[in-house]
C-alpha cells in the first residue's frame, strides 16, 4: 500500500488488488449470447435475470447507428499495413465536421499549436498518424453520443473529462512502456469508458439508481454495475466495439481495463496500461461520478506496464495541474 500526500494535499492511495472479476475470455455470440457471469457478484435479482437483462442490452447495442462511413475507412487504413499518411489524410478530409473538430482540437491549449495547424495533412505531420485517428473516431463518437444530458445523474462534461484525461496519462504511459504505441494508448485511453454512455443512452431509467449511488456512496460504478447485473460498462463497451468493428487490441483495451488479466487479443501491457491510465486520471480529480474511488489497482497492470506507484502518483499530479488544457480539449470538441 502507498500513501503518499501530495503539494495540493491530496493523497493518493493505492488500491491493490490482484483478481479478473467478472465474465470470460470468450466472445460474444450476439444471435445466441454466453455469458459467463461471476456469480460472487450477482446482486438479488439472480442469475437469470442478469443473463436476460445482458442479452436484451446487447441487442439494443446492435442496433444503435453504426459508425459513420468514413470512420470506417478511417479504421481500415490503419489496418492496412499498405496504406500512407495520404491515404488518411484523404480519407478525413471528405467529412467536413470531423475535419473541422480534428483540426479546432490540434490548435487548441492542449496541443499549444494555436494556429498553427490548418490542415489535415499538417496535423498528421505534427501530431501523428493513429493521433489523428483517436481524435477523429474520438470526434465522431462524441458527436454520435453528444445529446443533451437527461439529467444530472450522468454528467457527460465530467465523462469527456475523464476520458481525456485518461487518454493523456495512457499516451504519457505508452512512452514509458516498451512494446506499446503511444498514439494507440491514447485513442484506447480516449475511448475506454464508452460504454457508460451506452448504458446511460439505452438503460436510462435503470442506470439512474446505480450512478446516484455510485456519487453519493463513493462506490467503484463498475462494481455496482457488476453487483446488479453480473457485467459492467466496460463490458458494454466490448459489445459496442464489436458492434463498430474496432482492431482488436481497441476492443481488448476497452473491455478488459478492469480486468487487465483477462485480456486474450491485445498486448497485455496496452490494456495494463489504459488500466493504470484511468487510475491516475480518477486520483487526479477526473471522474464521472465526482469521487476518485475508480476500483482497485491490479498488481497484474503494474507487473505487465513494469511502472511503480511513484510514477502513478507524479504522473496523476501532473494531469491534475494540466486540467486547463484538458478542459481546452473538450471544448475544442464539444463546439
Amino acid at each position: 500500500m502507498y500513501d503518499s500526500t501530495n503539494d495540493h494535499g491530496s493523497v493518493f492511495v493505492a488500491r491493490r488488488k490482484d483478481r479478473g472479476d467478472g465474465m470470460g475470455r470468450e466472445h460474444l455470440d450476439h444471435s445466441n449470447p454466453s455469458i459467463a457471469m461471476d456469480e460472487s457478484l450477482i446482486g438479488e435479482r439472480g442469475h437469470a435475470m442478469n443473463r436476460k437483462e445482458a442479452e436484451r442490452l446487447i441487442q439494443q447495442v446492435e442496433e444503435l447507428p453504426t459508425l459513420p462511413a468514413v470512420i470506417t475507412r478511417i479504421l481500415e487504413v490503419l489496418e492496412d499495413e499498405s496504406s500512407s499518411a495520404r491515404d488518411l489524410e484523404r480519407v478525413v478530409s471528405c467529412d467536413q465536421s470531423i475535419t473541422a473538430r480534428v483540426l479546432r482540437i490540434a490548435n487548441s491549449a492542449y496541443y499549444g499549436f494555436s494556429g498553427e495547424i490548418t490542415t489535415i495533412h499538417r496535423a498528421i505531420v505534427i501530431l501523428g498518424f493513429q493521433t489523428v485517428r483517436g481524435l477523429a473516431l474520438g470526434s465522431s463518437i462524441f458527436e454520435t453520443f453528444c445529446g443533451g444530458e437527461r439529467d444530472s445523474c450522468f454528467d457527460r462534461t465530467a465523462f469527456w473529462l475523464h476520458s481525456i484525461a485518461c487518454s493523456r496519462c495512457a499516451m504519457a504511459l505508452g512512452k514509458q512502456v516498451r512494446g506499446i504505441d503511444p498514439e494507440e494508448a491514447f485513442l484506447g485511453g480516449l475511448v475506454h469508458d464508452i460504454g457508460m454512455v451506452v448504458m446511460d443512452h439505452v438503460m436510462h431509467e435503470k442506470y439512474r439508481p446505480i450512478l446516484e449511488q455510485a456519487v453519493t456512496q463513493g462506490e467503484p460504478l463498475n462494481q455496482l454495475e457488476r453487483r446488479t447485473w453480473g457485467f459492467d460498462h466496460a463490458d458494454v463497451g466490448g459489445w459496442l466495439a464489436e458492434h463498430w468493428k474496432f482492431p482488436p487490441s481497441l476492443l481488448e483495451a476497452i473491455r478488459f481495463h478492469h480486468r487487465v488479466s483477462r485480456s486474450v487479443e491485445a498486448p497485455p501491457a496496452l490494456v495494463a496500461v489504459i488500466h493504470l491510465a484511468d487510475f491516475c486520471a480518477h486520483e487526479a480529480g477526473m471522474s464521472v461520478t465526482g469521487n476518485r474511488n475508480g476500483g482497485d489497482l491490479q498488481d497484474e497492470a503494474l507487473r505487465l506496464a513494469r511502472v511503480d506507484e511513484g510514477k502513478l502518483t507524479a504522473l496523476a499530479d501532473r494531469i491534475r495541474d494540466e486540467r486547463e488544457q484538458i478542459e481546452a480539449f473538450f471544448a475544442a470538441m464539444s463546439v
